[in-house]
C-alpha cells in the first residue's frame, strides 16, 4: 500500500522546549521504519508549527505570502532533519522541496513516484511551493500525484468531533463519515481543497491523536481506532 502520512512539526519537539528534539526525530525514524519492515511504501509531508507557521503574525506588516513563504521553509528544514535521522537507521530516502534549496531535489512527481514505488521513503516539503494552501492541501495534492491510497493525519485530539473538544463538553466523536459530509459540514480537521481533492482521487483520511508517534501504526491497523473520511 502506498500511504502518505502528515508529520506536524510540533511532533518533533518536547512541548515548550526548543525547536528540534533529536530524541523525538529518532523515535519518529524508527517508528517509520517499522513501517518499512510491514511493507508500506511510505510519502510523508512535513509540517513545520515547530518553527513558524503561516497564519503566524497576521497583524504584523508582513503580507501573506511572504509569512507562508516563511512557514515552507520551516517545512524544509524539518525534512532536513528527519531525513538525515532516517539515513543514519539506513534506510534509502530522497527529500524533494517544492521550494528550490541546497542539497535538496526540487519536487517532480514523475521522480518521486518512481522513488516511492522503488521503497524509498519520500520526503515531502515546502507545502505546495505557493502561498494560500496549507500543508493539509499539500497532503492531498502529493498523495493525489504519488498514487497513495490512504492519508494518516495525526491532530491534537483522538479523531474527528461534530465541534472542536476542547471547548464544548457536548461535543460528539464522530468516527466515520462521507466527503460529502466533511465539507457539508465544514468540519475543519482538514480544510475544503484537501477534501475535495481526497475526493476526487479516493483517497482515504485517517484522523487520530498524532502523540505518542506509534499511534500511526494502530491507525493503519485498527479500523476502529480514530476517525475515517472517504467515499
Amino acid at each position: 500500500m502506498n500511504i502518505l502520512i502528515k508529520v506536524s512539526g510540533e511532533v518533533l519537539q518536547k512541548e515548550g522546549d526548543g525547536i528540534l528534539d533529536m530524541d523525538i526525530l529518532r523515535t519518529v525514524a524508527k517508528e517509520i521504519a517499522l513501517l518499512k519492515e510491514k511493507g508500506h511504501n511510505i510519502a510523508i509531508v512535513m509540517g513545520a508549527g515547530n518553527i513558524f507557521r503561516g497564519r503566524a503574525l497576521t497583524d504584523s506588516d508582513l503580507s501573506r505570502v511572504r509569512r507562508d513563504t516563511m512557514g515552507m521553509i520551516g517545512t524544509t528544514i524539518n525534512g532536513l532533519a528527519l531525513e538525515g535521522v532516517l539515513q543514519q537507521l539506513g534506510l534509502p530516502t530522497k527529500l524533494y522541496s517544492s521550494l528550490k534549496a541546497p542539497n535538496v531535489i526540487t519536487y517532480n512527481p514523475l521522480t518521486a513516484k518512481t522513488h516511492l514505488e522503488e521503497g524509498e521513503i519520500v520526503l515531502l516539503s515546502g507545502g505546495t511551493g505557493s502561498a494560500f494552501f496549507s500543508t493539509d492541501s499539500a497532503a492531498a495534492l502529493r498523495a493525489a500525484e504519488l498514487g497513495c491510497d490512504l492519508i494518516l493525519k495525526g491532530t491534537k485530539v483522538d479523531g474527528i468531533y461534530d465541534k472542536d473538544p476542547n471547548t464544548h463538553d457536548d461535543a460528539q466523536f464522530i468516527q466515520s463519515l462521507s466527503f460529502e459530509e466533511a465539507i457539508d459540514q465544514n468540519i475543519r480537521v482538514m480544510d475544503q481543497t484537501a477534501f475535495m481533492l481526497c475526493k476526487e482521487n479516493n483517497i482515504k483520511i485517517k484522523v487520530y491523536s498524532k502523540l505518542p508517534f506509534s499511534n500511526v501504526h494502530r491507525a493503519l491497523e485498527d479500523n476502529s481506532f480514530g476517525s475515517t473520511v472517504s467515499n
